[in-house]
């Protein structure tokens, strides 16, 4: 169950980061205005999401990715 858990997690961190290219209005809309630069902050956040969702599958890199994805 824990191997299939991180599995699952990987995987959801990756299509969610995909999404961010795909269908970047819904994340533009959360967005709050007083950021700057909200389209470059999208494509970030989403990027972030694939790499950590990757890193995740590997041992080496698990904990580092998975303290990553906690404190964002």
């Amino acid at each position: 169950m824990k191997t299939f858990s991180l599995y699952l997690m990987s995987l959801f961190y990756i299509v969610a980061g995909g999404n961010h290219f795909l269908n970047p209005q819904y994340y533009l809309g959360i967005i709050p205005p007083f950021l700057p630069f909200p389209q470059l902050l999208n494509w970030v956040s989403g990027a972030a999401e694939i790499v950590l969702g990757i890193l995740l599958l590997f041992p080496a890199t698990r904990t580092y990715a998975a303290w990553a994805s906690f404190c964002s």
